[in-house]
């Protein structure tokens, strides 16, 4: 089918205007299942309401950027699950009728405009705690948002659903992540209680019999799209290792289709067992292999690796071998929090303060980079202590005042980082450099942002705010849309950077449909004999 080499041309850049920044597109595009008769609906999600949507037909061969469509009319413009129905025409309005044919496909433009700045355009709350006048849907008592995830792949029959983890240790919750819409809205129109994914006890029970089933990180594969990553803490119990500490499970779900909904986690042998309380979680390819890296406790980014069966190969921790292993060399009362790789390999650490005490003066966290060459080799020698703060080619400090960092993230459409902070005054997400920049600070001299770099205020955003550690996980979603899930409030937020855009997505390969007839050709009589 010769549409998909057109499609990676001209959807990947999604025909975004120059200087737009980040404002309405549509995602999770459905056309007719297999073939189109008169009546059948073309839906989609729309992160947040569009001043015009235009839906487009093309039939195999022709490239959307360039060519005519064999039909063009307007779509729905409001935020979340928009549906159309199509008459078969070129008009939908009883024009001409589009040939009987095979593997048409769709896309659907969205116009929209905001005023410029970082604006707040979506939220979803827990029941039980108070949030922004601004809040459109409310989700069950109990969620505790650590980190999240935004599928970015526009081949993908899911992208732009938004996965947040979620800590809560009693029932409902136990260990599992929360599916959203990109406009926060829950995927299977609940409360999330439903739809909520990876809900399977390591050890084969329900949920409902044990505690402390946390999951704290969520990444992507970088093979495999249809993919996920978690890391949580599972109590001991039959079949796990011995140790007297909640230890760290790497969990990989398959993702097609809506995630797997009776996903276990891998087996005892693969379980980390000395790895406590792990935080965030990245995986990446090297030439040596695939690895996971995880935060946990003071000073640490553990490196699993993982084989081509996608299992967690690494046991114990165990010095004098390579099945993984320790790479950071820094103080160990730096409390390890956020890890995250950029599309050049470049590996970028966020500590969030000096422990044991939470300080509330000075030293109140860290971003650190380490080049992808160093990352390499680290990985290729299997190396413990790779990194060092003297290797760091980032040594970012936050302002004094703003403590406890939290998370970094990387706007894919401008390539630039930010880090947020959870705690003291200023407190918020803070734009630090673009990935291009090879150097920034060293472990005597650390840049230090700006107050102008706060460009998202936690004590302005809305109510309910003063007091809490919001901002546990960011990401950014494909065009530069900002999502903040938040333990302590139990919420998730989306924020638009503003600015005025024109944005075309194209339905992924599986929405290919066959017509087969429309509206107007449907003879009111038959001739039988």
């Amino acid at each position: 089918m010769k549409k998909r080499t057109i499609l990676a041309a001209t959807a990947g850049a999604a025909m975004l205007t120059s200087g737009a920044l980040a404002v309405p597109y549509a995602s999770q595009i459905k056309t007719p299942t297999a073939v189109f008769e008169a009546g059948s609906t073309i839906s989609y999600v729309l992160n947040m309401p569009a001043t015009s949507v235009t839906i487009r037909i093309f039939s195999d061969g022709q490239n959307p950027s360039t060519d005519t469509p064999v039909a063009s009319f307007a779509g729905t413009t409001a935020s979340g699950v928009n549906s159309v129905v199509w008459d078969g025409t070129d008009t939908n309005a009883g024009g001409t009728d589009v040939a009987i044919g095979s593997n048409y496909f769709a896309t659907v433009q969205v116009v929209g405009a905001t005023a410029a700045g970082w604006a707040e355009f979506a939220s979803n709350r827990s029941l039980a705690n108070a949030g922004p006048a601004a809040t459109l849907n409310t989700i069950f008592n109990g969620f505790s948002g650590n980190d999240v995830y935004i599928n970015k792949n526009e081949e993908s029959d899911l992208f732009g659903i938004v996965a947040a983890t979620s800590s809560f240790t009693t029932t409902p919750i136990h260990r599992a992540v929360i599916l959203f819409n990109s406009d926060l809205s829950i995927t299977g129109g609940d409360d999330g209680l439903a739809s909520r994914v990876l809900r399977q006890r390591a050890d084969g029970l329900d949920p409902a019999q044990g505690t402390n089933q946390a999951t704290w990180g969520i990444t992507s594969d970088p093979d495999d799209i249809n993919r996920v990553w978690v890391s949580g803490q599972d109590p001991v119990g039959t079949g796990h290792a011995t140790v007297t500490q909640s230890h760290c499970i790497l969990t990989a779900a398959n993702a097609d289709g809506g995630y797997d909904q009776t996903l276990t986690t891998a087996d005892a042998n693969s379980l980390i067992a000395q790895l406590m309380y792990p935080r965030t979680i990245a995986v990446a390819r090297h030439a040596a292999g695939k690895f996971a890296y995880l935060t946990a406790g003071n000073g640490r980014i553990a490196r699993v690796p993982i084989d081509n069966n996608n299992q967690v190969t690494g046991g114990a921790i165990d010095a004098t071998t390579n099945t993984w292993n320790n790479i950071l060399t820094i103080t160990a009362t730096r409390y390890s929090k956020g890890v995250l790789f950029d599309d050049d390999g470049n590996l970028y650490w966020v500590t969030r303060d000096v422990t044991p005490a939470i300080t509330t003066t000075g030293d109140g966290g860290r971003l650190y980079r380490w080049n992808a060459a160093d990352v390499e080799a680290s990985a290729s020698g299997n190396t413990f202590g790779a990194l060092t703060d003297a290797n760091a080619a980032w040594v970012v400090q936050l302002p004094a005042g703003a403590l406890r960092g939290l998370d970094a993230a990387i706007d894919p459409t401008s390539g630039d980082v930010y880090l947020a902070n959870g705690v003291g005054s200023p407190r918020g997400v803070w734009r630090i450099a673009n990935k291009s920049t090879a150097t920034l600070g060293t472990d005597a001299a650390p840049h230090e942002p700006a107050s102008g770099d706060l460009v998202i205020n936690y004590e302005t955003i809305g109510t309910g705010l003063a007091t809490s550690t919001f901002g546990s996980g960011i990401e950014f979603d494909k065009f530069g849309n900002l999502y903040i899930v938040d333990r302590t409030t139990e919420q998730v937020r989306a924020f638009t950077q503003g600015g005025a855009s024109d944005l075309t997505v194209a339905a992924p390969a599986s929405q290919a449909f066959n017509v087969v007839g429309s509206a107007s050709a449907q003879p009111m009589w038959h001739l039988y004999e």
